[in-house]
């Protein structure tokens, strides 16, 4: 988040901390209206199913939890309104900004990974040349061929860096959007584009 910040993204207000009384502060700040974030999301098997935590909105009814927040690192972040939220896959020179549409479903407002298919849409869009040029800064520093890089476009127009997978997950976004990454990756492993 430093580093896309230093080269001009726009990235949420964020903390990572296990004092309580700081996360506490930092709800304060922003009335409320923040988020919770795993670092590693961890998968529990519960009985033969999988389950994990995904991004929450901090709701008054957690306050009274924050004192475990001093048994482990947490990130907390300002919540970010969105038109929609943006899963970007750099392939070399080339990146597929594929919108998810995922204020579209109560269900996946707060992280699009609470999938809900049947109401969500996805769709290639183009962002603009001031953002892709900090995006392909951002690969090149970390000498990164290949990454996904998550974003919220906002109700202002604003693109807002949420983080980068040097190892991100793309297809789901390719068999949604009919986008076809999966061909120019292909391409680029074999040496046909950069």
């Amino acid at each position: 988040l430093y580093l896309a910040r230093s080269f001009g993204l726009k990235v949420p207000e964020t903390i990572i901390t296990n004092d309580p009384k700081k996360a506490r502060d930092f709800y304060e700040k922003y009335k409320g209206n923040i988020i919770f974030k795993m670092q590693k999301m961890p998968i529990i098997d519960d009985n033969g199913i999988k389950k994990t935590i995904l991004t929450n909105r901090v709701s008054p009814e957690n306050l009274s939890n924050f004192d475990q927040v001093r048994n482990c690192p947490s990130l907390f972040q300002e919540h970010i309104d969105k038109l929609y939220e943006i899963r970007l896959t750099a392939i070399g020179n080339k990146l597929f900004p594929i919108a998810i549409y995922s204020q579209k479903s109560d269900y996946s407002k707060d992280d699009f990974r609470r999938y809900d298919f049947k109401n969500v849409n996805y769709e290639l869009v183009e962002i603009p040349t001031n953002i892709s040029d900090k995006i392909f800064r951002l690969n090149k520093y970390y000498n990164l061929h290949y990454s996904t890089i998550d974003l919220i476009f906002t109700p202002n127009k604003e693109y807002v860096f949420l983080e980068i997978n040097p190892n991100g997950q793309y297809l789901w976004t390719e068999e949604m959007s009919k986008c076809s990454i999966t061909d120019y990756f292909a391409d680029f492993l074999s040496g046909k584009n950069d």
